[in-house]
Formats: C-alpha cells, structure tokens, sequence
C-alpha cells in the first residue's frame, strides 16, 4: 500500500469526516506558482472558482473561509521542499489562524 492509497484511507474515513467542517485534496506535484496552488485549495474549500491573480486577495479569501473552522487540507505529490522553501512559506501564510 503506498502514501497516497492509505493517506486516501484516512482522508474518507467517515471518522476523520466527522472531525471537520471542510477538507480539501490537492495534488501538487511539482510546486512552483504558489498562486496556482492558493487558488486551487480556496476552490476546493468554497466549491466555486476563485478569479484573481492576485495572491494577497486570494490568501485573504482564503484565510476569511477558513477562519474560526476545523479543517483538514492533504497536499499529496509534494516534491522536497529543498529549493522551494520560499514557494512553502507564502503557501503558509493563510493558514496561520486555522484550527
């Protein structure tokens, strides 16, 4: 059984479901536009589609929908972080107020 079969596993557990309010599963692949991946994860936490470019606007929205909220946000297909550390820490930043 590999990471991402048992790490779906959980992910559907109807336990691990009842703990939060909203969960998300992003692959990511290979990291390199943090505006790609904002945006993706605020669509798959508000079901609809985020039209901004802008990274604050879309971090902003992002840390509003999640503010005060128990959720649980998988990012699957991470590569190593050497060498995108910057890309991870303005990834970050919205989620620094979650549950």
């Amino acid at each position: 059984m590999g990471k991402t079969t048992l790490a779906l596993l959980v992910y559907n557990d109807h336990r691990i479901m009842e703990q939060f309010e909203m969960k998300a599963w992003i692959c990511v692949t290979q990291a390199n536009d943090v505006v790609r991946l904002t945006r993706s994860i605020l669509e798959s936490f508000q079901s609809s589609a985020a039209d901004s470019q802008d990274l604050d606007i879309l971090q902003r929205q992002l840390q509003q929908r999640l503010t005060g909220k128990r959720y649980l946000l998988v990012l699957d297909d991470v590569w190593s972080a050497n060498g995108n550390g910057n890309i991870w820490e303005h990834l970050l930043l919205p989620f620094n107020r979650g549950s």
